[in-house]
């Protein structure tokens, strides 16, 4: 029979990537098939083996029979790179461990090229067999994203075989069947050796290194960057990779996912090392989302460009921000985190102790996140729009603090901003005068219109009003919709 592909390769000179410490081997386990580095051509199938044994895989659009690829030699790791195939199209197939196991026949989807619809999962701070975590594979499941993206610790305490096999491989393998899972590595993955993680996940490893621990990929309408951060910080080559791998992207959305969270309100809080390395170059080459874990929590931030909220006032349906979106989803089945405010706790716009994972979905000209508890619960949702008209933003000029009147406490806040470095109030409201520029004479001019009859404040007063041009920097916007 023709073979439906023009390339379909059987990986047996794939050798496993990663060693067991010691040098001693890996303890093997039976995995069945996962998919990994899924694209719109092109899938690698995985699966495991305890003992050496010859694989098959069978595969082809109207059934699993009409294609065979088997290995020419026995192996514990079974790699199989099908190429040329066709975007978003259906694919079954089933994996055979000969003269030991058949599993299950599967199907996979390839991923659209631009232009149409894609549905992906975020997880992370997962592997610890809580009812949680079992519920929330459930969840993923009935969902069926064509993608997972993993913000790390895919497991705990520690990467051993054994842990991945029992919390994440036997949790998922329903899942990971027709899911193509793309992982992270977060510190406890790194605890002791990464080797592990490194042997069973095969990424696109597309970086100077030809590691699989940071890569970059597309999908759809969007550009995916994982980047490694277990160490709690970035190399400089990992940072001028990035800054080249973002420039170059030509997909309309720039998405990174990695463990250590730039910003969070949890008990980690925000890892500076991080934040310093990569979000200038975030900035510069405009990413629009970045996905992270690390924290035990749920949490978005408002648009951040600079150290500074933008857009604020848009909340939570954002078109064409200023700034760049944060997430933690470090919720997957781990015990979870109280909230703990960080000198950067005015950035966060949500904020949620409870276990979760979060759907994108990713079209042409917006994306629409969506936390989900483990209940199934809606617990934020927010989008993002590339293009288009947004709200603009209405305040009341003089009150600084936005709580819709002119008092006292909005030239302290002034005050307070200018001399003890504290976060910035609304500037457009702080400007009492509509200099420009926030300075000492704006709350002086406060206080001599509310104690000695000064002048009061430019327009907008006393009703709301404003405009595109006003300064949004530290605004939420409590005059919307008056």
């Amino acid at each position: 029979m023709t073979s439906l592909l023009p390339t379909a390769l059987a990986a047996a000179a794939f050798a496993p990537r990663g060693a067991a410490q010691d040098d001693e081997p890996f303890p093997y386990y039976n995995h069945e098939p996962y998919l990994q580095s899924l694209t719109s051509t092109s899938v690698l199938i995985v699966s495991q083996s305890k003992l050496e044994v010859v694989a098959r895989l069978q595969y082809g659009l109207e059934s699993f029979s009409e294609n065979r690829i088997e290995e020419e030699s026995p192996r514990y790791d079974h790699l199989f790179r099908l190429e040329g195939l066709k975007p978003d199209t259906l694919y079954h197939y089933r994996v055979t461990h000969i003269d030991q196991t058949a599993f299950a026949r599967s199907t996979f989807r390839t991923l659209p090229e631009p232009g149409s619809e894609l549905t992906v999962a975020a997880s992370g701070d997962a592997g610890t067999l809580s009812d949680e975590q079992l519920a929330i594979a459930g969840l993923l499941e009935k969902l069926a994203p064509r993608l997972l993206l993993i913000t790390g610790d895919l497991v705990y305490p520690y990467g051993s075989p054994r842990n991945y096999h029992e919390k994440f491989f036997e949790v998922y393998e329903d899942l990971l069947r027709g899911t193509c899972v793309y992982p992270s590595l977060g510190n406890h993955d790194c605890w002791l050796s990464p080797d592990y993680w490194l042997y069973a996940f095969h990424t696109p490893a597309n970086n100077p290194a030809g590691t699989d621990a940071y890569y970059s990929f597309d999908a759809g309408d969007a550009h995916f960057v994982a980047l490694n951060t277990c160490e709690g910080e970035v190399p400089e080559e990992q940072v001028a990779w990035l800054d080249q791998d973002l420039a170059a992207a030509q997909r309309g959305w720039k998405i990174v996912f990695f463990h250590h969270a730039p910003y969070s309100n949890a008990i980690h809080g925000g890892t500076v090392p991080v934040r310093d390395a990569v979000v200038p170059v975030f900035e510069r080459r405009g990413v629009d989302l970045v996905l992270s874990g690390h924290d035990h929590v749920y949490e978005r931030s408002y648009p951040i460009l600079g150290g500074m909220m933008r857009d604020a006032f848009q909340d939570p349906d954002y078109v064409a921000p200023r700034g760049i979106i944060y997430v933690v989803t470090g919720g997957g089945g781990a015990g979870l985190y109280d909230y703990f405010p960080s000198p950067e706790a005015h950035l966060s716009a949500f904020f949620r102790s409870e276990h979760h994972y979060v759907k994108l979905r990713i079209a042409p000209g917006e994306i629409e996140g969506t936390a989900v508890s483990v209940e199934g619960k809606t617990l934020d949702r927010f989008t993002i729009r590339k293009r288009g008209e947004g709200a603009s933003l209405r305040f009341l000029r003089g009150d600084a603090n936005e709580d819709r009147d002119l008092n006292l406490t909005d030239g302290v806040v002034v005050l307070n901003y200018l001399f003890t470095g504290a976060p910035p109030p609304c500037l457009a409201a702080s400007d009492f005068d509509a200099s420009g520029t926030v300075t000492i004479s704006d709350p002086i001019q406060t206080f001599n219109f509310l104690f000695t009859g000064g002048r009061p404040p430019a327009p907008p007063y006393p009703d709301c009003g404003g405009g595109a041009e006003a300064p949004d920097v530290g605004c939420k916007g409590p005059c919307a919709g008056n």
